[in-house]
């Protein structure tokens, strides 16, 4: 994901300190909720624990359900491009 990021950034032909502004900020975003988890974490330590505890949870219940709809949309969207695909440029 990282690396189409990356060249869509190359391919879109902007100017070196946007192209160098646009990685950054994607980075950032992509950093920032591990910051964020680690902050809470030092700021309240007691509360904080309870808190990752419980997100632990809910994240550990229902993975496996949001991962399969994502993949079976992400698959519905790659075979209806290939298929737009076929029937227009076939």
């Amino acid at each position: 994901m990282y690396f189409g990021a990356v060249s869509a950034i190359l391919v879109s032909h902007t100017a070196l300190p946007v192209a160098v502004g646009l990685v950054t900020g994607y980075n950032l975003l992509f950093v920032l909720p591990l910051l964020l988890v680690i902050g809470v974490r030092a700021s309240s330590r007691e509360r904080a624990e309870a808190r990752l505890q419980a997100a632990r949870g809910q994240l550990r219940r229902h993975a496996p359900r949001v991962l399969a709809a994502v993949l079976g949309l992400a698959g519905v969207a790659l075979v209806s491009v290939g298929a737009a695909g076929l029937l227009l440029y076939g």
